[in-house]
């Protein structure tokens, strides 16, 4: 009976890959909130369509990220 004593296998990897998530979760939140900031000021600036397209499209792949990883 001595397995029974011992923690299951993989439970002390998963806090680590928690924390990893909650890091890479908090560093796309941040870029996406300064994509949207510079867009935001671009409105009350102005700004070509070039310029808005490529932030959009940032956004969009920070967005996508973000569900890959599991943070919405």
């Amino acid at each position: 009976v001595p397995n029974a004593q011992r923690p299951p296998k993989g439970n002390s990897t998963s806090k680590p890959a928690a924390l990893s998530t909650a890091r890479e979760c908090n560093s796309l939140s941040s870029k996406l909130g300064s994509v949207l900031d510079k867009m935001d000021q671009a409105h009350r600036k102005g700004y070509t369509q070039e310029q808005m397209d490529k932030w959009n499209q940032e956004v969009k792949n920070l967005e996508s990220k973000k569900q890959q990883s599991g943070c919405f």
